[in-house]
């Protein structure tokens, strides 16, 4: 028959082996959850510099599609600019040749006696 001082040893042993099993699947396990976090790590780091990549050169391409922009705008203004002259000097000599045929209209009406309207 076993008497305390057994069962308590044999306890003891039963208490130190258990941990020790444990312990070790609980390393084994740690290491086998490390090595995929690594890897999944790793695999999404690619991801991410491959899309950084990708992105950097659509910026580009919106930078060179700006700067085309801006150069047929710096066009475009000009050629806004000679149109604001033509249509200036369109109206001014518009403007000119209508004071010359007012005063001709008014100097006709006196030599024909003809009474001009108010309203001009």
């Amino acid at each position: 028959m076993l008497t305390k001082d057994d069962l308590k040893q044999i306890e003891n042993i039963t208490v130190r082996v258990t941990r020790k099993v444990v312990r070790d699947e609980i390393s084994l396990e740690t290491e086998d959850l490390k090595t995929s976090l690594a890897s999944q790590i790793i695999s999404s780091r690619m991801r991410v510099q491959s899309d950084i990549h990708s992105l950097s050169g659509r910026v580009k391409n919106v930078e060179i599609a700006a700067n085309n922009l801006q150069k047929d705008m710096t066009i475009v203004k000009k050629g806004v600019k000679k149109l604001q002259k033509d249509v200036d000097g369109v109206i001014e000599m518009a403007d000119k040749g209508l004071l010359s045929v007012q005063k001709r209209v008014v100097i006709i009406e006196k030599n024909l006696k003809i009474p001009s309207p108010d309203f001009v």
